[in-house]
């Protein structure tokens, strides 16, 4: 009798990791979390000053963030002098066409200023500042000199070739880091694959994930995380890593960096730190955790660190094929002038629908998979029925 239940358990043992390693979206809702370190690369203080940053730092620890890029004025240099492992001083620049910034700029990097931004160029309800504006590529310059990076903002909320813009930027300013934050999904604006081509083509550019779980409109006072919701684009509703994000983080685990965009006081409540926390931790843990690392962390020590190479990551954009490369900015006949906050563009919808028919056939695949275990364990049940006998 013993015998018989020993090679049932066996039999279950041998099943149950078949079964639960034949799709790898099953495997990824195991509960496996990223569990290094963690930088927040884009944070709005709500007050200006350096005690206010020390203070908010000690939630982000316990939150589980490590360092702190906080986009400001001189407080975020004093905040930086008392904790300047953790505290990163980025100088926010709101009018990129207007002569007199070339000089804040140039003293704020003579300062010590180890970031320049957020730089406000196209920004849906705020600015409208072309991104190859004349003075915006002196600013571009000056941090090449000062081999400092630069957070720009450019949408494609109110004009329709904002990418297209931006590479001209990228082009004419091949020596300086870009980070690229407020881009748009959807029809009209940008689509994975040409996100990928940006990246492909422009070696100085890398991507900032901040702000794409972050819902708001002017003014600006409330902001919603919409992680796990029909509004996420990197993840299903169950936490699932969308698989054409996990394609991508792993084929460019170092040009993505993260960051979460707090600007409102309930963002910066313990409760809210953790939740967005707790959705990276477990979406990088889906990954690679190299490319996890990279994306969480060592992207941003590596910019500080002047650890980049500018010059031998295009070699590789010859194999993207025609079909994706005329995807890479969607241009439509009319100018969008709706935040991508207040509606789903067409794109998204489609995207939406074929999240569910992969859910729906994930559902299929886990029935059978385990219908053939029963059978399995009832075959195994008759031999050791027929062999007692």
């Amino acid at each position: 009798m013993w015998d018989r239940r020993l090679a049932l358990v066996a039999v279950l043992l041998l099943v149950l990791p078949i079964t639960t390693s034949l799709h790898p979206s099953f495997a990824s809702t195991s509960g496996q979390r990223y569990e290094g370190p963690m930088v927040d690369a884009h944070a709005h203080p709500i007050e200006w000053s350096s005690e206010w940053m020390i203070k908010t730092l000690e939630v982000y620890h316990k939150a589980g963030v490590d360092k702190v890029i906080f986009f400001d004025g001189d407080d975020t240099l004093k905040a930086h002098k008392l904790r300047p492992n953790e505290i990163v001083p980025s100088f926010y620049v709101r009018h990129m066409n207007r002569a007199s910034t070339i000089k804040d700029v140039e003293s704020a990097l003579k300062g010590g200023f180890m970031w320049i931004g957020e730089a406000l160029l196209r920004h849906w309800g705020e600015t409208n500042t072309p991104a190859d504006d004349p003075v915006a590529l002196q600013i571009y310059d000056l941090c090449a000199e000062f081999q400092v990076p630069i957070t720009v903002h450019q949408d494609s909320g109110e004009y329709k070739a904002a990418y297209v813009e931006l590479e001209r930027a990228l082009d004419h300013s091949p020596n300086c880091v870009f980070v690229f934050h407020g881009w748009w999904l959807g029809q009209g604006h940008l689509s994975t694959s040409g996100l990928e081509r940006l990246i492909l083509q422009h070696p100085n550019l890398y991507v900032e994930l901040a702000g794409e779980l972050e819902l708001s409109a002017p003014p600006w006072t409330e902001q919603t995380f919409v992680g796990k919701t029909s509004r996420d684009p990197f993840a299903y509703s169950d936490g699932r890593i969308r698989e054409e994000w996990r394609n991508l983080f792993e084929r460019h685990p170092d040009r993505f960096i993260n960051g979460f965009d707090f600007f409102t006081e309930s963002a910066y409540k313990f409760e809210s730190i953790k939740m967005r926390v707790d959705y990276w931790r477990d979406l990088l843990g889906q990954l690679d955790q190299e490319a996890a690392e990279k994306i969480a962390c060592k992207n941003v020590d590596d910019i500080l660190t002047h650890r980049v190479n500018l010059t031998t990551k295009t070699a590789t954009v010859a194999t993207i094929s025609a079909s994706r490369t005329t995807t890479t900015v969607t241009q439509t006949t009319q100018m969008s002038t709706t935040p991508q906050t207040t509606t789903m563009p067409e794109a998204e919808t489609r995207t939406a629908k074929s999240t569910q028919l992969a859910s729906d056939l994930f559902t299929i695949e886990v029935m059978a998979i385990i219908l053939v275990a029963l059978v399995i364990i009832a075959a195994g049940v008759f031999y050791f029925r027929r062999r007692g006998k």
